[in-house]
């Protein structure tokens, strides 16, 4: 970033500051303009700002363009131009309102674990069964008070996504009208506009932002109602893969779609099952790298898509914001304040949106609220504050626009740049080992790997999963290992191999005795073939086909085998004895197994990688719709001299005086390009942008720059009010008469050659 010149820097900032990282369609950029830059040499600043990575360019199915700025680079970007040191309180000073629930983690590994254990059959149209939903709610400690609102989960969304009247009810993907309404209302954004003489005067830093937020808020209301980037037609929410009818509660929306969103379930005719390949490679992450997907995945999926809420979590998950200290909460919206978008809430409007974003990372194990005697709210991060990591999957394509400069300029040390994380991934795996007590308690201590607990869970009962998980061993769960396959001596011997000192005489005693009784019998599945009448079963019984595949119970039926099954079947067909199409007393099959990965050697390589955003329950209405879209080709610098070759050189080569019409011909050609143009006025030599040309009679209007560009006035020129006159090419003077133009205060004065609205 530091090799970026004035330009690009100014503009990223001013991006940076109105659209976070959203995206903005083509042309929105101009109102951010400087008012000492013309529209090629802005066209430059942003063909720079691709080069470095700075800015990508999606292109939509018809062509538009949409700017945004790369995650992956906001944080740095942020904090480069809105640096920002929180002062910590005293703890002592401050009562604890909202403390946090066990980590969300633990929370996902309870939903698999009810998934695997119990199912989740759907119904007929599509939704969980009601039994299975308040069974699952059951297991959260987290509920839809930690969840209230949240844009993503409002209500007018949740009609059909847990919560509302239905699927059915649901718009086309992208439509959030009632987000979008909900929105409006919360932002209060008008447009600011100061007029003097009949003229919008936003040529100041300040004053240009702050016009341009209500650009920002149309574009978001846009998206919000139907306008989604690259969205189809004719596809409803209930199509999307894993979506379904019925109203669940907010904390089991959140927790199947975290399912969903990260591949670890999928939905199935029969309703939701585990992809135990998946599972497996996310079982074998470490904890914090764990931590670190889930919260990337919570605020791109259920964060507000509000810029000013962007750059709050961003801020908010600096590393200067310390596990286990308090910080006011008014400090960071007076920082939220200062960047102009926040300055047109509401105080207590951003106040609610921030507090709703605070109350879920609460329920999500991450932060606790609290608050002063005097009533000021504040909040602290607890010891599981993850960290961000860029989990997600770079764009394809991306890399067409992320040169090797674009990580030196991100990882440079700018202004308190935060380094990047510890990779989690190269983490050592500790000796891990848990604690079976005399009272058949198991106490798992936070080095454990998930997959090592998985295992422990297909034959203990999960009791509580916070910082210290505990497990309980029983008969009962010793009988659901040996159906899942793992026998009551391979529990023994496992437990006994991750057990420092081995198991407590008596626990083992008490096992081998509950396994003695396990597995004695066998339950087999077979068919039962049965016959109308005794000459179908005795034309069946004398078949020579089929004498060493059935075994005769009875006068009218038949033990089928399993595996003989399809070969009977044909051979019934054949003899003109086809069975019905149905088996009677045939369920759909639910695969409620739970994989096991004990034989598998633990501590392997995670190979987990987050898919992409299409699937999940809320897929319809969250989500970065732009990874679907193309990176745009890279536009020529010099595009915007589209007939060059029919203008003359010297029009752009000297600095000279013309007939008044050539005078008027090189102006005009200015405007057409979006150049500078030189001219020598009351003998002074200036820079002028020209605006707007008006004829009958010929008048040009335009910022005309003085002082290398530290004085910016609005003038209209007659071509009689210049002398010489030059096309500056923004390629040979872009960095001599912008470069320091900073700061403006408008003051009105009149000149001889007509009024002036000038800059200092």
């Amino acid at each position: 970033m530091k090799d970026l010149t004035p330009d690009a820097l100014e503009l990223l900032g001013r991006l940076c500051a109105v659209y976070g990282g959203q995206p903005f369609e083509e042309g929105k950029e101009e109102q951010l303009r400087p008012a000492y830059l013309s529209r090629a040499e802005q066209r430059l600043a942003l063909s720079e700002l691709r080069r470095a990575g700075l800015l990508m360019v999606r292109q939509k199915l018809w062509g538009e363009k949409l700017y945004h700025i790369p995650a992956e680079v906001l944080d740095a970007v942020s904090l480069h131009f809105y640096p920002y040191s929180p002062a910590p309180l005293a703890a002592g000073d401050v009562s604890l309102s909202m403390e946090a629930r066990p980590g969300l983690s633990g929370e996902l590994f309870r939903a698999l674990l009810f998934t695997a254990r119990e199912g989740l059959p759907v119904t007929a149209k599509g939704s969980i069964h009601k039994k299975q939903v308040s069974r699952l709610a059951a297991q959260l400690s987290f509920g839809d008070g930690h969840l209230q609102g949240l844009t993503a989960l409002s209500p007018d969304l949740g009609q059909g996504l847990g919560h509302g009247r239905g699927h059915e009810q649901l718009q086309r993907p992208g439509q959030r009208s009632g987000l979008a309404r909900e929105q409006g209302r919360a932002l209060g954004l008008g447009r600011v506009e100061e007029k003097r003489g009949g003229r919008d005067q936003g040529l100041g830093k300040d004053q240009v932002i702050s016009q341009a937020i209500d650009q920002v808020t149309g574009q978001v209301k846009g998206q919000a109602t139907g306008k989604a980037i690259g969205q189809g037609k004719g596809q409803t929410a209930g199509q999307t893969a894993g979506q379904t009818t019925g109203t669940y509660p907010l904390a089991v929306t959140v927790i199947m779609d975290l399912m969903l969103s990260l591949g670890l379930i999928s939905h199935q005719e029969p309703g939701y099952i585990l992809e135990p390949d998946v599972l497996r490679n996310w079982l074998q992450l470490p904890e914090p790298q764990m931590v670190s997907i889930l919260y990337e995945t919570a605020a791109e999926r259920y964060g507000s898509r509000e810029p000013v809420q962007q750059h709050f979590r961003l801020l908010i998950s600096r590393q200067d914001f310390l596990p286990g200290q308090w910080y006011a909460l008014a400090g960071v919206q007076d920082w939220l304040a200062a960047m102009n978008p926040a300055a047109l809430l509401e105080r207590p409007v951003l106040e609610a949106a921030c507090l709703a974003w605070l109350r879920a990372l609460a329920g999500f194990g991450w932060a606790e609220l609290g608050s002063l005697q005097s009533g000021e709210l504040c909040f602290r991060w607890t010891a599981a504050k993850p960290q961000l990591q860029g989990a997600r999957p770079a764009p394809a394509g991306a890399a067409e626009e992320q040169p090797p400069a674009a990580s030196s300029i991100v990882q440079a040390p700018l202004q308190g740049t935060r380094p990047a994380p510890a990779g989690a991934t190269e983490e050592q795996p500790l000796a891990a080992a848990f604690i079976v007590q005399p009272d058949f308690e198991v106490l798992v201590p936070p080095e454990v790997p998930y997959a090592m607990r998985w295992t422990l869970a297909a034959c203990a009962e999960l009791l509580q999963c916070d910082v210290l998980w505990s497990f309980r061993l029983t008969r009962e769960m010793l009988e659901h290992a040996a159906v899942q396959g793992m026998p009551p001596g391979e529990v023994i011997s496992w437990l006994q191999g991750h057990t420092p000192g081995g198991l407590p005489e008596q626990v083992e005693y008490s096992l081998e005795q509950w396994g003695r009784g396990i597995g004695r019998t066998v339950i087999e599945d077979v068919r039962l073939l049965s016959c109308l009448s005794e000459v179908e079963a005795e034309m069946i019984a004398a078949h020579p086909r089929l004498h060493d595949k059935l075994t005769r119970l009875g006068p009218l039926h038949f033990l089928v085998q399993r595996e003989q099954e399809k070969d009977v079947h044909q051979e019934l067909a054949e003899a003109g004895l086809a069975p019905q199409g149905t088996i009677n007393g045939r369920e759909p099959e639910q695969a409620a197994e739970m994989p096991l990965y004990h034989r598998e050697r633990e501590n392997s390589p995670a190979a987990y990688a987050v898919p992409p955003w299409e699937q999940g329950l809320l897929s319809a209405v969250t989500g970065n719709t732009l990874r679907h879209l193309p990176l745009a080709d890279p536009e020529p610098e010099a595009s915007f001299l589209m007939d060059e070759g029919q203008v003359p050189s010297m029009w752009s080569r000297e600095w000279r005086a013309y007939h008044g019409t050539t005078a008027e011909k090189v102006m005009e050609q200015g405007l057409r390009w979006g150049v500078k143009v030189r001219i020598s006025l009351q003998g002074q030599e200036c820079h002028f942008i020209p605006h707007r040309i008006q004829r009958n009679p010929w008048r040009v209007t335009g910022h005309l720059l003085r002082n290398l560009g530290r004085e910016v006035e609005e003038m209209e020129l007659t071509a009689s009010a210049w002398k010489e006159i030059q096309l500056i090419l923004p390629a040979a003077a872009r960095n001599s008469s912008s470069a320091g133009a900073t700061g403006y205060v408008m003051i009105e004065k009149s000149t001889a050659d007509g009024r002036t609205l000038t800059q200092k």
